[in-house]
């Protein structure tokens, strides 16, 4: 009897361990489709810094909503505020190498730091640390340039099922999620004018 309980047990254990993701963030996932997830990457892996005000207006299903929000983000540290249209604070988030705080009374609950930070990695981090980080998930990052302007197109597929969409410009930003049923416009503004 205690040779078929430690069988058990040992069977048990294998198949728990054989279908864990591993652990190499000390954050929850991010899915991105059913079936594949993304984990943060720390703040080193932004493309540049940002210090700057962003209007956000945008829909999820049927619903519209807009947003402002003021991010400040360099290789140490990400952090942002987010308001209402007449100033009032929505919520707070912030990542180091430490942690990752979020604050909101005002955001749904299915409104999570992880979610944020993710949609903000894909649309501001280096490519080539997205496009490992992605890969591994089993999906494929492309990034398309336009030659003559600061134009950019990053996409995001499952296969060849295209899941996200960010078109980059100068001053703006479109995220398109196809698989959430959401999608955003960022338009940002510094204290002199357009980033």
């Amino acid at each position: 009897m205690v040779i078929i309980r430690v069988g058990f047990l040992f069977l048990t254990f294998l198949l728990i361990s054989c279908v864990t993701k591993p652990s190499e963030s000390p954050y929850p996932p991010v899915y991105l489709t059913r079936r594949a997830w993304y984990t943060l990457l720390p703040p080193n892996e932004i493309e540049a810094p940002l210090d700057l005000g962003q209007h956000i207006t945008g829909t999820y299903g049927e619903e519209e909503f807009v947003l402002e929000a003021w991010t400040e983000a360099d290789e140490n540290r990400v952090t942002m505020a987010f308001f209402n249209s007449l100033g009032v604070s929505m919520g707070d988030l912030s990542f180091d190498g430490g942690g990752l705080f979020f604050s909101s009374a005002f955001l749904p609950p299915q409104v999570t730091a992880e979610y944020i930070l993710a949609d903000f990695q894909l649309c501001f981090y280096r490519p080539e640390a997205l496009e490992k980080a992605l890969n591994r998930a089993g999906l494929t990052f492309k990034v398309e340039k336009a030659v003559d302007t600061a134009w950019e197109v990053r996409s995001l597929f499952e296969g060849k099922t295209l899941i996200i969409k960010i078109e980059k410009g100068s001053s703006s930003v479109v995220y398109t999620n196809y698989f959430r049923r959401y999608a955003y416009t960022l338009e940002g503004y510094t204290l002199e004018g357009e980033w």
